[in-house]
């Protein structure tokens, strides 16, 4: 009978997923026979908190005592949790069988890892034992194990005479550089890029142990087990994983034998690489990959890879510490590797207001801008030229972070398409997304698929968290939120209107601080105001913003409306103002009105800055809306007709407001939208400063540990 190996589970925020790894190694045979290590990595954020505490309960109440855990404050990435835990491990068993939390096991997953750790012990050309195979036809009938020069990450075994040759800082990889035989094996003889992870990883673009555990065993002409059939399915490369998905996730065998059936695996009887197996998994690798495009796409990276050496000497070679960066750097010189893509920003929208400030925080450091400009030939030429400069930075390694303003129309989108092919080049893509309509943009007949592909190869930061779940449906799983900020948030102005006027405070003055749009619900605000100053009510509405055309209503007829409301003494036009006289303006005014069903709506300045100096507020009832007021106090109108509005503004005319409430209301909304918590946000999640509280042990009141 076969030792039991101890087994070491590795989890993190994602209990759903642990849940179904616990339960199939749970009624795996022989589950009951060798210690259990669960290890828990900590939360980067205040925003992973619950999911890592909610992950811990699941991993404590399947396996109660059965474990011993070793969960982490702080978050140390997967690189480090892994090496370090397997290193524990090793170190006091002399073996090891590693699971990561996204894993489907077959009840005979055990019995093959632990047949195989005995049988294998003494071998020193075998470094490890995999359960996992890449799907191939060619080995579906087969019941014998064989042998292969590299290694699988998902589900696998080894033994501390092995694992002593685990090199964290990779020494002699760059002999790959010059070295081209070395590099067609350690590729597969081209049959997949692994030399170019290795450099990212080297050079403080990833955060791999396996690419350096594989340079370890190639490097000692090691060889690793693997089963004829997979006894792994990998159930996490949705996109909720740190990372997950790649360009083999089509070889995910979609109900693996091994998972169907219970059969007995033989062992070969000699070591050595079965050849026709070996050419059978790279043939599997290149269909699956794209034969001629994906080795053009592997050219191009690699060509881009050498490029970044030769012209930015020395490397920026990236060495592990004894126990492994917590955070690895993008690279050690922000200014020559963070760019920035989006439209012009010198205007007074919401999103420009917050593009202005995210890029005077890159440019600290440096950045490079790939900007389009202006309308038809000047937006078509200013993208040309941005496009040109995008991609010759990125070849020479000199933008390795792009910060993504996107677009969210169809137009848009496709002169976006640039900046989010860079992706498959090896560079990390932040997209900001500030519309709700980027849901819609997922969902629109041909575009969206394409716009659902690339997204879930970004990282995606959103103002409003009715859009986390709303993406997570449409697949795309690493979605961070930062919500907005207000320069009005530093002041601490929250006098009443009355107080703020002087004696002129007869008249119920209601604020409109957006654009002139009929979707956002203007012209259903003035014809409700209308109303209620014929009826006597001593009512005006002050209107902020300019005319704009929308799907309710185009241009034209937009401004032809405004125009026949000039000559209404209820009604007064400012048009465009700057921001100390619309605060002005706002601190004056006893309502801000906002029943917006615009479908790019999502955090409004015009309700925060409202929020910040303790005014009412009416909105309509819509997620976008309803997430942005949180738990202030508002009136909400759920079908924003003239008639509701009016009827709405009739009660809040006649009765008063708590003003003690508003203001204490007013002092949480100043710190959940101040400009110190956003760039501290911002800057965590782009990488460019000190991360959020993580540095410490707790977030807020929220202390991670169970």
């Amino acid at each position: 009978m076969a030792s039991q190996a101890p087994i070491a589970i590795f989890c993190y925020r994602r209990p759903d997923h642990l849940r179904r790894t616990l339960q199939s190694l749970m009624q795996c045979e022989g589950f009951e026979g060798g210690p259990v290590f669960v290890f828990g990595d900590g939360p980067r954020s205040e925003d992973e908190i619950s999911n890592v505490v909610e992950t811990r309960s699941v991993a404590k109440s399947l396996l109660g005592n059965r474990a011993e855990y070793h969960f982490r404050d702080k978050n140390a990435g997967l690189a480090r949790s892994v090496i370090e835990g397997v290193n524990d491990v090793v170190g006091r068993f002399g073996r090891v069988i590693v699971i990561e939390d996204d894993l489907e096991l077959a009840p005979g997953f055990l019995t093959y890892m632990n047949r195989a750790l005995d049988r294998y012990a003494d071998n020193e050309s075998v470094f490890q034992v995999s359960g996992y195979i890449y799907d191939t036809p060619e080995l579906s009938s087969k019941r014998t194990a064989l042998f292969l020069p590299f290694i699988s990450s998902w589900g696998w075994a080894t033994w501390q005479r092995a694992w002593n040759y685990f090199d964290a800082d990779a020494r002699e990889w760059l002999t790959l550089r010059s070295d081209r035989q070395a590099r067609r094996r350690f590729n597969l003889d081209y049959s997949y890029d692994y030399t170019t992870m290795l450099f990212h990883q080297m050079t403080g673009q990833g955060q791999s142990w396996a690419i350096r555990w594989y340079w370890a065993v190639f490097k000692a002409n090691g060889l690793v087990l693997y089963p004829p059939v997979s006894l792994v399915r990998n159930v996490g490369l949705e996109g909720s994983g740190t990372h997950g998905g790649g360009r083999l996730r089509r070889s995910i065998p979609s109900g693996p034998l091994g998972l169907q059936k219970k059969f007995e695996i033989e062992f070969p009887e000699a070591v050595g690489i079965h050849q026709p197996s070996f050419e059978s998994v790279k043939n599997a690798f290149r269909w699956r990959n794209g034969r001629f495009l994906a080795r053009l796409v592997d050219k191009l990276r690699w060509w881009r890879c050498l490029l970044a050496s030769y012209l930015r000497k020395p490397l920026n070679i990236h060495r592990a510490s004894a126990k492994e960066s917590a955070r690895p750097k993008i690279c050690s010189n922000v200014k020559s590797s963070m760019g920035w893509w989006g439209a012009d920003i010198e205007r007074t929208t919401g999103q420009a207001i917050v593009t202005r400030h995210v890029v005077g925080l890159l440019e600290r450091d440096g950045v490079r801008a790939f900007v389009y400009r202006g309308l038809g030939l000047q937006s078509v030429t200013s993208t040309l030229i941005s496009v040109v400069r995008l991609g010759w930075s990125v070849l020479t390694g000199r933008v390795r972070t792009l910060y993504l303003v996107c677009s969210r129309s169809n137009a848009g989108f496709l002169r976006d398409l640039p900046a989010y092919l860079v992706r498959f080049l090896g560079v990390r893509v932040v997209v900001h997304v500030h519309g709700s309509d980027i849901v819609d943009l997922c969902k629109r007949p041909g575009l969206g698929s394409l716009a659902k592909a690339l997204l879930s190869r970004c990282e995606v930061i959103v103002p409003s968290a009715h859009l986390i779940k709303s993406l997570h449906v449409e697949g795309i799983a690493k979605v961070h939120l930062c919500e907005n900020f207000v320069q009005s948030a530093q002041d601490n102005r929250t006098a009443s209107a009355k107080e703020a006027r002087g004696q002129d405070f007869n008249t119920f003055r209601v604020l409109w601080n957006s654009n002139l749009m009929a979707s956002k619900g203007f012209f259903a605000v003035a014809k409700a105001v209308g109303e209620l100053a014929s009826n006597g009510q001593n009512i005006q509405l002050i209107a902020l913003g300019e005319p704009l055309g929308d799907e309710a209503m185009n241009l034209t007829a937009c401004r032809n409306a405004v125009n026949q409301l000039k000559n209404q003494n209820w009604v007064e036009f400012k048009g465009p103002v700057g921001r100390k006289t619309a605060l002005a303006l706002l601190l004056e005014a006893d309502l801000v009105c906002l029943p917006s069903h615009y479908s790019s709506e999502c955090q409004p300045l015009a309700l925060i800055e409202a929020m910040c100096v303790a005014r009412r507020v009416l909105i309509a009832d819509t997620p976008a809306l309803r997430a942005t007021m949180g738990d202030y106090p508002c009136a909400v109108v759920e079908n924003p007709t003239p008639k509701d509005i009016r009827l709405a503004l009739e009660r809040i005319m006649t009765h008063s407001c708590n003003q003690i409430e508003l203001i204490e209301a007013s002092r949480k909304a100043r710190a959940r939208f101040s400009i110190q918590r956003f760039e501290s946000e911002i800057s965590s999640l782009l990488g460019i400063g000190p991360p959020l509280d993580s540095r410490s042990t707790s977030f807020g009141n929220h202390h991670i540990d169970l």
